[in-house]
């Protein structure tokens, strides 16, 4: 049988019964893309890309949810586990 990902709800719930400290986003579940650990502190880890749709998606517009997520997401610390928010690039860079 081939290894089915988990959804995000189930790895919210995975992530918060396997490490309760790690900190995850309200209302970003669907952003969730895994955990990891930075200096052995668990932490949820987001995609930019599917942030940043879930923001326009709610009412915001482009500039807002750039604006918002800036300040609120990228900018906040909360201590040893906060989140880490990993872009990966839609397209390829030319050199």
């Amino acid at each position: 049988m081939p290894i089915q990902p988990l959804t995000n709800f189930e790895l919210n719930e995975h992530l918060a019964d396997l490490y309760s400290e790690a900190i995850t986003f309200d209302g970003l579940e669907e952003a969730l893309i895994g955990y990891g650990h930075q200096f052995y502190n668990p932490v949820a880890i987001y995609d930019y890309q599917k942030i940043m749709n879930l923001l326009v998606n709610q009412g915001m517009t482009d500039e807002e949810a750039v604006e918002y997520f800036n300040f609120n997401i990228q900018g906040a610390y909360l201590g040893d586990n906060t989140p880490i928010i990993l872009d990966l690039p839609l397209n390829k860079i030319s050199t």
